[in-house]
This record gives C-alpha cells, structure tokens and sequence, in this order.
C-alpha cells in the first residue's frame, strides 16, 4: 500500500517542490527497508540479495531526482 501511494504521489505531483519531495518520502521508505530487512534477515541464506535490491531500489529512486 505504501509503494502505491508514493507512486501516485509522484506522479501526480503538480511542481516540481512536491516531486522532490515525493521522491524524498520514497527514498526514505526504500532505505528503512534495507535496514528492516537487514535485521530480519540475520542468518539468512538470501539475505545479502534482500539488501541489495532494496538498497538499489532506494539508489534507482534517488537517481530519479536529477530528471
């Protein structure tokens, strides 16, 4: 749920102000992310793959800034 609503966020952002910032919540939800799951995951045998694609996921979001 919380995935769609940053999506729609960004892209119905009306200014370029709240895009930044959509772009902002987004990043900050895929980075707590990595951090959860790098604590849930302890022990794991596909934990690195876990942290990985949502800290690049976070990256790729991030990335999207400079457009």
């Amino acid at each position: 749920m919380r995935d769609v609503a940053s999506g729609s966020a960004l892209a119905c952002a009306p200014t370029r102000e709240a895009m930044l910032l959509a772009i902002a919540v987004r990043v900050g939800s895929d980075l707590s992310d990595t951090f959860v799951l790098e604590r849930a995951s302890r022990g794991r045998q596909r934990r690195g793959k876990a942290i990985a694609v949502t800290a690049c996921w976070g990256l790729l979001c991030a990335a999207t800034r400079r457009s």
